[in-house]
């Protein structure tokens, strides 16, 4: 058993399916709140769940016989296989879960107690034997029976053996531990016992006189003692240890009388779990009353056969049965219910009107499948059709009411108007005169006259007495309106109101009994066409009458005689939407429109309208809405007909919901390959591994297909918040650049109210070598040595051709005629010089003239002028050129000018610039140096 959990266990992620809540009232015959659970569609076992527990981290658990299974909000992830130390061929039984207070799950089995390891994802054996009983107290000390001895383990670790006395019985068939308030109790046989913690001492408290009894779960209420065994039933004990009440279930499941476990929940009902479902016990008054499966009810109990219950700190409970059946009841549900066409259940899925008699029972009209009856104390439906022999002439029923003498009359299409028979339970015909297709019909006040309309035909009057029928033609001003009346209803002064395509008009019940007319009253319309095809009509408890149009919103006939456009206090409106059935809660007075945009709810004390919290979904259930297909129940339940069935809910019941949502991890990939998490998790990423997918859920279990995520990276770019849109609870991550980063993720329930806790994830993405510090320090060495080596290169380099300048400059100073040849190279550097010298005056011998004279290859002619000078061909050229200027100087009386021309120089300026750059100084200062 469960029960004492410590309030500090993290969250849980909801389950998609699990969205609904703990409904109020759900008749007024109702003993005490009907309590709603809803099923997976889908199971991970077949097996019973016998325990349900929630971790650390917020994930939930539960186990059967031969399974363990975790739950992250996504996934149902087999565990009991992922065990660490253990030898493996062995078979194992699977018994309870239990969470302590350092946040450590065991779970009892036929061979150890074992313990989860969340860094490893595994168990391992934390104590060898035979477990065979688990729980924990409120204050996270596990208790457990291993070996048929009493231990624990506190939440600091400590490991403790509570030895038995010799006034306790061992029974050999079972034991059971049960942790309930501040108590420790032990069930042996058909003995309880309590534990004093301070002494070690166990004290007898009840033995139940059937010794073939079983006691399995204990709880304490109102001075007295719950003892509940495995097959006797409950019995509740006083002070004295007398029992002052022995509770079984119902007469009519005696044959079925196992029961599992006892809960009590917030509102102080005890919940036994039974073979037969759950016996719900007022403690106060001591009424019962089972919940049992209902085939045709979607959200009832998915199985009869329910073994335990798990109270979950984060609000509602978790409720396993045989067959694998998980079930959920929440505190923040709607409490809306939908009831599509199901066999035992609604026949049909098209629902086009309601009417509830005096005992709370309501009766359905579809659209194909003639009148529904449900009776609500029972949970049983029974049909009235054009194929039963019960009197109705159609299947396509439009609308049902109650005659002024109390009878249930139904209209429908092509079967005319019919009166129920409660005594012969069949519906009789009212009369062949009356019409075969009838939508609505309002009874004349006072009268015996019922008038009835047709959209696609006339209005007519029937006179029940005289037993005729007579069309109603409107008059203006003499003139004759035609009208397509959708709906009728009498106005506060007794007129008859006929809602039409073109608006609403009040017209005088006074009748011409030789034409039919009857004169117009008023006639209310707008400047809007779309506003004036109305389809539907509510008059609420103020007087007012409220009115749907298909496209144009809603208008309203105020009671001091305005009529116009609906609008709120702050200016909204329905405009632009099909506002096809409106009703007004009898608790509150609030209006309540049906629309092509979900439900909508005018709250009259405050003046405004809103979309209902349980709109859009009550829109997406129902299918498209049935025009006037609305009810309220004198309960104040409201009730809406669609294609696909109908909704159901108490206005009361929809609330906000609270819960403050706690986002966690539930898987990581890099590079799409798996990566375990844990609390703690740093990632340390090579350059390679810059592609993540993050996966996460959270603990609101509440329409958990609404629930929404934000997530930013601090260290990125932008560190601003990024929101994901509703049911999203995955992110992937492409190409991250190397940093270090921080990725935080925060959730919000299904209303948008957004958790204040923020989950992180650390990781580092590691540069590549080829960009690290280290690298760049190579780098760096390598360049300024490269940088090093050119200068030194450069520098030897201009070295050498200043030595050969030199070399030359004293070799071959004195001209070619005085050369002395001992060396190829002198023979070559002879002939150069011979060439040059040849053509001193001639401008146009350049490189080219020299080459080919020389007779040489140019590069080879290249590289040796080079080695020998230290210069190129050009060079040595204006060289030799320079120098003979330079001795002409000295040696003539010529001009500049001529020895410019007498050395190639075609340009006197030009030869000043060339000898400056060459010797440092002008030719007219180095002729008187």
């Amino acid at each position: 058993m469960n029960i004492g959990i410590l309030k500090s266990i993290s969250a849980f992620v909801s389950l998609v399916v699990f969205h609904q809540v703990l409904l109020s009232k759900a008749s007024n015959e109702d003993l005490f709140p009907e309590y709603r659970f809803h099923t997976m569609p889908e199971t991970s076992y077949y097996g019973g769940i016998q325990s349900i527990a929630k971790d650390s981290i917020g994930r939930m658990w539960f186990s059967g016989v031969d399974v363990v299974f975790l739950y992250d909000g996504t996934d149902f992830i087999r565990m009991d296989h992922r065990m660490k130390g253990v030898p493996e061929g062995q078979f194992w039984h699977y018994g309870k879960i239990a969470v302590g207070g350092s946040g450590n799950l065991y779970v009892a089995t036929n061979r150890g107690l074992l313990q989860y390891d969340y860094k490893e994802n595994c168990f391992y054996r934390k104590l060898d034997g035979k477990v065979t009983s688990l729980d924990s107290d409120i204050d996270g000390t596990v208790w457990f029976i291993r070996n048929e001895t009493v231990e624990s383990i506190g939440s600091d670790g400590t490991h403790r053996v509570w030895m038995f006395g010799e006034n306790v019985y061992v029974s050999p068939v079972q034991m059971t531990i049960i942790c309930y308030g501040n108590g420790v109790y032990i069930g042996s046989g058909n003995k309880l016992y309590r534990l004093d913690i301070s002494s070690g001492r166990y004290e007898m408290l009840y033995e139940v006189q059937d010794s073939s009894a079983l006691v399995i779960d204990v709880l304490e209420y109102g001075g007295y003692t719950y003892v509940l065994t495995f097959m006797h039933g409950l019995y509740k004990i006083d002070a004295d240890g007398r029992v002052y009440n022995h509770i079984i279930l119902p007469e009519r499941h005696n044959e079925v009388s196992v029961m599992k476990e006892l809960y009590m929940d917030d509102s102080r009902y005890i919940w036994i779990l039974t073979q037969s479902g759950i016996l719900l016990l007022n403690p106060d008054t001591e009424a019962t009353k089972l919940l049992k499966p209902d085939l045709h009810y979607e959200y009832s109990l998915p199985n009869n056969s329910v073994w335990t219950v798990y109270d979950d700190p984060d609000g509602g409970e978790w409720i396993g049965t045989y067959g694998g059946k998980l079930a959920y009841v929440s505190p923040y549900d709607d409490g809306l219910n939908r009831f599509g066409a199901t066999p035992g259940g609604l026949n049909y899925s098209i629902v086009s009107c309601f009417q509830e008699d005096g005992a709370g029972g309501l009766w359905i009209g579809t659209e194909g499948g003639g009148l529904n009856f449900w009776d609500r104390s029972r949970g049983y439906f029974s049909y009235y059709t054009a194929n039963d022999g019960k009197g109705l002439s159609s299947n396509m029923i439009k609308r049902i009411k109650y005659a002024p003498d109390g009878s249930l009359v139904v209209a429908s299409f092509n079967g005319g108007m019919k009166k129920f028979n409660p005594g012969l339970d069949c519906f009789e015909n009212m009369g062949n005169f009356l019409p075969r297709i009838v939508y609505d019909f309002e009874y004349e006040l006072g009268g015996v006259g019922i008038w009835m309309s047709n959209p696609d035909g006339e209005l007519v009057y029937a006179d029940m007495n005289l037993r005729t029928l007579i069309e109603i033609h409107p008059y203006d001003d003499g003139n004759r309106i035609p009208v397509d009346v959708e709906a009728i209803f009498h106005d506060n002064d007794g007129n008859l109101g006929l809602v039409t395509h073109e608006g609403v008009y009040i017209v005088s019940t006074d009748i011409d009994r030789t034409t039919g007319a009857v004169e117009i009253l008023h006639h209310l319309y707008t400047a809007s066409a779309d506003m004036n095809s109305l389809c539907c009509y509510c008059k609420d408890s103020d007087g007012n009458i409220w009115f749907g149009s298909r496209g144009g919103g809603a208008t309203v006939f105020y009671s001091d005689g305005k009529y116009g456009e609906f609008t709120d206090i702050d200016g909204n409106s329905l405009s632009g939407s099909d506002v096809l059935a409106i009703v007004e809660d009898r608790i509150s007075g609030n209006i309540w429109f049906s629309t092509d945009k979900g439900l909508f709810c005018y709250d009259k004390s405050r003046g405004t309208l809103s979309s209902s919290r349980v709109g859009n979904k009550a829109h997406s259930l129902n299918g498209a809405q049935y025009p006037r297909a609305c009810y309220c129940t004198s309960g104040g339940t409201l009730l809406f007909g669609g294609t696909d069935g109908f909704i159901m809910f108490s206005p009361s019941d929809v609330r906000m919901n609270e819960q403050l949502a706690r986002p966690f991890f539930t898987g990581l990939k890099v590079n799409n390959m798996p990566v375990e998490l844990d609390a703690g998790t740093k990632l340390e990423l090579s350059h390679t591994e810059s592609n993540l997918e993050i996966a996460f859920s959270s603990n609101s279990y509440l329409y958990s297909e609404k629930n929404r995520f934000a997530y930013r990276i601090v260290g990125g770019a932008s560190e601003l918040w990024s929101f994901l849109p509703p049911g999203q609870k995955v992110v992937q991550l492409f190409g991250i650049p190397p940093g270090k980063y921080r990725f935080e993720l925060k959730a919000a329930n299904n209303d948008g109210l957004w958790g204040t806790r923020i989950e992180s994830l650390d990781f580092r993405i590691h540069p590549s070598p080829f960009f690290t510090w280290w690298a760049y320090i190579i780098y760096s060495l390598g360049i300024s040595s490269i940088v090093l080596l050119f200068l030194f290169i450069k520098k030897k380099l201009d070295f050498t051709q200043i030595e050969l300048k030199e070399l030359y400059d004293k070799k071959y100073i004195a001209g070619p005629s005085n050369i002395e040849v001992s060396s190829a190279d002198d023979e070559i550097m002879k002939r150069a010089m011979t060439l040059v010298e040849q053509n001193m005056d001639n401008s146009a011998y350049d490189v080219d003239a020299f080459v080919a004279d020389m007779g040489v290859g140019r590069t080879s002619l290249y590289g040796k002028i080079s080695n020998m000078t230290g210069m190129s061909i050009k060079e040595f050229i204006l060289d030799l050129r320079l120098k003979r200027a330079s001795a002409l100087l000295k040696e003539s009386e010529l001009t500049v000018s001529e020895i410019s021309y007498m050395t190639g120089f075609n340009n006197p300026k030009y030869f000043s610039t060339c000898f400056k750059k060459h010797f440092g100084i002008t030719p007219t200062d180095y002729r008187f140096k």
